[in-house]
């Protein structure tokens, strides 16, 4: 039986290449014993957005069970 769990998730996005990309892990969608969980935007850190060449970032996101 699925046990009501919140995650948390490190991500730690870095662009290497050539040009600047975006992502979005903050709006993140899961899947955990057959049940879809989406991120909670306004419990994550602020990682969604571009990423510069040569950058990196290290945010939390958090997705609460239903």
């Amino acid at each position: 039986m699925y046990k009501k769990t919140p995650l948390l998730i490190c991500t730690a996005p870095q662009n290497s290449g050539e040009l600047d990309f975006d992502t979005y892990p903050d709006q993140a969608t899961v899947l955990v014993e057959g049940q879809q969980l989406e991120a909670s935007m306004l419990a994550s850190d602020n990682i969604g957005g571009e990423i510069l060449k040569g950058a990196k970032k290290r945010r939390y996101c958090f997705i609460r069970s239903s």
